[in-house]
């Protein structure tokens, strides 16, 4: 693994670390302008910033949320311009009284813009 693979890696952990603190600002700091998120059935792809915040603002106010991430590969294209994470995440919370737990596999594209890599597209399962 190289230097800038491992940066972006880092890059990884530490935005998974700052969501804890900063929730949906934290996402936001490292959305490109034109996020796209994966989304469910009935919505598969969701490309409107705003909705997308939104919506992980209601995550982040569930009762007892916990979100976390880990990075496990990295690639990063040969012009070094595009970036992808993919790991397993954890997700828990309470609705109504009742338990949920969820995790999966995750991942991020990311595009370097202006020297900072910024997510273009994200997904999990």
């Amino acid at each position: 693994m190289n230097q800038n693979q491992r940066d972006l890696l880092d890059l990884d952990r530490k935005f998974c670390l700052e969501s804890q603190r900063d929730k949906e600002k934290a996402w936001e700091k490292y959305f490109s302008d034109d996020i796209i998120f994966g989304g469910d059935h009935k919505q598969p792809y969701i490309n409107d910033k705003h909705t997308i915040l939104s919506s992980l603002h209601d995550l982040y106010n569930l009762t007892d949320i916990k979100f976390t991430w880990e990075p496990v590969h990295v690639f990063i294209s040969d012009d070094q311009s595009l970036g992808i994470t993919t790991g397993t995440y954890y997700r828990s919370y309470e609705i109504n009284g009742k338990f949920y737990e969820r995790s999966g596999v995750y991942m991020t594209t990311w595009k370097k813009i202006n020297s900072s890599w910024k997510i273009i597209f994200d997904m999990g399962n």
